[in-house]
C-alpha cells in the first residue's frame, strides 16, 4: 500500500454503488450542507477577525468593503460555493449516522495524493472547455484540513487571510492593472477562507474538505430532491479522462484510487461484503481491502 495519507468519504450503499460505477463525487452547496450553523460560522470567524486587524495597506475602505463582502457571500455569493467533504478517522460513530441514517453506512478510503491529483485535472478540464477567460478563473478548487475554532477565536484566521492580503498587490497588477477592485478581491478572500472553519464542538471529525467555486453561471449546477429541499449541486466526474484522448484511451478503465472500504456497523457483514466485492470486480477494481466497523450494531 502506498505510504501516502488517505481520505475517508462515508456514504450508504446507494452512494458507494453511484461513486464506483460513475467514478463521479457531488459537490453540494456550501448553503444546503447537513450543518447550515457551518456557513454563519465561518462568515462570523471572519467578520469578527477582519474587523480587528488594521487596514492593510493596499486598501481604502477596508470596514465598509468587509461588511458588504460578508453580507454579499451571505445572500448571493454562496451561491457559487460547493464542497465534498471527507474525514480522516475511517471509523466514526457520529460519520455513520450523519451520512447513512437508517441506511447501511460504508466509508470508503482513498489516497490522498493521487485522489487530489484527480479531483485537480477535472478544474483544468472544465476551464479548458470553457474556452474564457475571467479573473480568478471560471472554476478553482482549494482543499485543506478544517480548522476548529469558537466564534470568539480570530487568531488561525487572521493568519490564513493574511496569506491572501500579501498577494493583493500582483493580483492588481495582474488583473487590473489601471484600476484595483478591492472589494471584490475581500469577498474573494474570504470565500477561500470561511469554508474551512466549523466550531470546535466538531473536532472529532478531522474533517478535510475541497471547495470548488463556480464562477461560470449555472449550467454545470445540477439538482436533487432529499424528500425535504432541492440540494443544488455539481457533478465531479473525476474519471472522464481526456476530453481530446485517442480511441485507444478511451477504451482504457480509469479508476479511482479506492485503498480500502471499512462498513458500518450491520447485522450481516459478510453478506455485505460480498455485494460490495461483485460490484468492485464488475467495475475494474481489485485488491481493495473490505473490512468491519469496530463499533457494535444495534438493530
Amino acid at each position: 500500500m502506498s505510504g501516502h495519507q488517505t481520505l475517508c468519504h462515508y456514504t450508504d450503499l446507494t452512494g458507494l454503488t453511484g461513486i464506483i460505477r460513475s467514478g463521479e463525487f457531488w459537490a453540494t452547496n456550501l448553503a444546503f450542507l447537513n450543518d447550515k450553523s457551518e456557513l454563519l460560522h465561518g462568515l462570523d470567524c471572519a467578520d469578527k477577525a477582519l474587523k480587528l486587524m488594521p487596514p492593510p495597506v493596499y486598501f481604502d475602505e477596508w470596514d465598509q468593503d468587509v461588511t458588504a463582502a460578508i453580507e454579499q457571500l451571505k445572500q448571493q455569493a454562496i451561491d457559487d460555493i460547493f464542497t465534498v467533504s471527507f474525514c480522516r478517522n475511517a471509523d466514526l460513530l457520529s460519520q455513520w449516522r450523519g451520512y447513512s441514517g437508517k441506511a447501511q453506512g460504508v466509508s470508503l478510503i482513498f489516497d490522498q495524493q493521487l485522489l487530489m491529483a484527480m479531483f485537480e485535472a477535472f478544474i483544468a478540464r472544465e476551464n479548458k472547455s470553457l474556452k474564457q477567460g475571467i479573473h480568478l478563473d471560471n472554476f478553482y478548487l482549494i482543499n485543506e484540513n478544517i480548522t476548529y475554532t469558537d466564534p470568539d477565536q480570530t487568531p488561525e484566521f487572521k493568519e490564513k487571510i493574511q496569506t491572501y492580503i500579501n498577494k493583493y498587490g500582483n493580483y492588481e497588477k495582474a488583473v487590473y492593472p489601471d484600476e484595483g477592485n478591492q472589494s471584490g478581491y475581500i469577498q474573494h478572500m474570504i470565500s477561500q477562507v470561511a469554508p474551512f472553519f466549523k466550531h470546535s464542538g466538531f473536532r472529532e471529525e478531522e474533517e478535510f474538505r475541497i471547495v470548488i467555486r463556480n464562477l461560470s453561471g449555472y449550467d454545470k449546477i445540477q439538482f436533487r430532491n432529499n424528500g425535504k429541499t432541492i440540494i443544488p449541486y455539481i457533478p465531479v466526474t473525476l474519471t472522464g479522462g481526456k476530453k481530446d484522448a485517442t480511441e485507444e484511451e478511451k477504451k482504457e478503465k480509469i479508476i479511482l484510487p479506492l485503498r480500502e472500504i471499512k462498513v458500518g456497523p450491520c447485522e450481516d457483514f459478510m453478506q455485505v461484503k460480498k455485494g460490495i466485492e461483485m460490484l468492485l470486480r464488475a467495475n475494474g477494481y481489485f485488491g481493495v481491502k473490505i473490512t468491519s466497523s469496530s463499533i457494535p450494531y444495534r438493530g
